[in-house]
């Protein structure tokens, strides 16, 4: 109960309560001598300090929990926490770590025969190499993912793989491949209802049809995730969206304007409501990546109409929050630095413990 509470006071952004909840049950677990039972607390703490970006904490989380976990029969559990580290060290672009971690844990879920869970290995593995630009093995992992999703018809990571196998190709503009996958995740995501899913794949066509200079298409995919994400409340791809249009309307030719019966004198406006409305947003969140990229657009457009006091304004805040980024940026690898530093001593003092608890 107090686990199920925890992941409550997760989900409403409580991340201090739902600690207190975890250490609570941890307690109780080690009272009765439950050591799974320890260990599924242990990785909730893990999951908490990973939705605070606390990732060396993460990390720490996860090993103590192999720890509790050695002694066991439990490959599943064992893969688990193994390939939480996977995640958190691909949370902070430490790929090779990633990788290393994400083959052991798909050894133990072979191990356990958990198959819906050896595919979702393949699958970050075919992340972590499109992010490395390696996109042949990106495609051989994520091609391996598709398939043991199609053998323990898991129609949602279906879906996610084919948006996945999209996105690879899409990054090596092979456009048609794109939408060829696009396509067919879509498809699943509307026949299972999945709205999320299909908004941000709605999303992904669009893209993709606006580099291939084809707007009205884009516009019209657009506008529909543009509808799903507002109902949705999700506002950071309200955002996204918007500048995506933003960005159309600036490359799109007369041509467009018209069809779409858009009075071409409007133009500027229509591009200078959805950078502020971009502004506005990036304020109210904190997102400075968000504010800056709007100012420079913004930047761009008094530019091309001659105002260029307000391009000039515009540039020096997008030069800000710039900096503003830089300066955060030095300050996150400071604090992770220290964070790894704790983390490595806390490791070398559970070690030395656990070699002196089995002497």
């Amino acid at each position: 109960i107090l686990m199920i509470k925890a992941g409550d006071m997760q989900d409403e952004g409580n991340d201090s309560a739902a600690l207190a909840l975890v250490q609570q049950a941890f307690q109780l677990y080690e009272k009765a001598g439950d050591r799974i039972g320890m260990a599924r607390a242990v990785r909730g703490k893990g999951l908490i300090f990973q939705q605070r970006g606390e990732y060396y904490n993460a990390i720490e989380q996860s090993l103590q929990c192999l720890k509790l976990l050695e002694r066991e029969n439990n490959p599943y559990a064992k893969g688990t926490s193994t390939h939480d580290i996977g995640v958190y060290y691909f949370l902070m672009a430490d790929y090779p770590q990633s990788i290393a971690y994400y083959l052991k844990a798909l050894r133990l879920f072979e191990e356990a025969g958990r198959n819906e869970k050896v595919a979702m290995v393949y699958a970050n593995i075919g992340r972590v190499y499109k992010r490395l630009g390696k996109y042949n093995d990106a495609l051989v992992y994520a091609h391996k993912a598709l398939t043991g999703y199609y053998a323990v018809k898991d129609s949602f990571n279906i879906a996610s793989t084919l948006q996945l196998l999209g996105m690879i190709h899409d990054s090596e503009f092979k456009s048609d491949s794109a939408l060829f996958y696009y396509d067919k995740a879509l498809i699943i995501n509307e026949q299972k209802g999945f709205e999320i899913n299909i908004a941000e794949n709605l999303t992904n066509i669009g893209i993709t049809y606006s580099d291939l200079k084809k707007y009205s298409l884009a516009f019209i995919n657009y506008k529909k995730s543009l509808e799903s994400f507002k109902r949705l409340n999700k506002m950071n791809n309200v955002a996204q969206v918007e500048f995506n249009i933003a960005e159309l309307y600036r490359d799109a030719p007369d041509s467009f304007f018209i069809n779409q019966n858009i009075p071409l004198n409007q133009k500027a406006n229509l591009i200078r409501e959805l950078l502020k409305s971009n502004i506005d947003y990036g304020e109210k969140t904190g997102e400075l990546e968000t504010q800056q990229l709007a100012w420079e657009a913004l930047s761009g457009l008094y530019e091309q109409t001659g105002d260029f006091k307000q391009a000039f304004y515009a540039m020096q805040k997008a030069k800000q929050l710039r900096d503003s980024i830089v300066n955060e940026s030095k300050i996150a690898e400071i604090t992770q630095q220290k964070e790894k530093f704790e983390y490595e001593k806390k490791e070398a003092i559970l070690n030395a413990n656990y070699e002196a608890s089995l002497k």
